[in-house]
């Protein structure tokens, strides 16, 4: 067993339903505007790890998945702090 890893999964599976459930709205927002998907019409996030969030993401055109890479972590980062620091980049774009 890998006690981290599991730790982490569980952080990831928690963040990501957070954001789903609280924040659809931001998701939707992080996929129009730092994913690319002006035309975005639903998102979901798959996982949030340290790495960045992989999203689902709808559009008239159809569906695909994307990654929004977080900048890199100094050092360890709480994924929170790291989705916070995406959402002011990608809102001064």
């Amino acid at each position: 067993m890998d006690p981290d890893g599991d730790r982490l999964a569980r952080q990831s599976a928690n963040l990501a339903r957070h954001l789903n459930d609280r924040h659809p709205d931001t998701v939707l927002f992080l996929a129009r505007h730092a994913a690319g998907r002006i035309g975005a019409t639903s998102a979901t996030v798959l996982a949030a790890d340290a790495t960045g969030l992989a999203l689902s993401v709808e559009s008239p055109g159809g569906a695909d998945d994307r990654l929004l890479p977080f900048e890199p972590a100094t050092g360890p980062g709480d994924v929170r702090q790291l989705v916070a620091q995406l959402l002011l980049a990608t809102s001064w774009r």
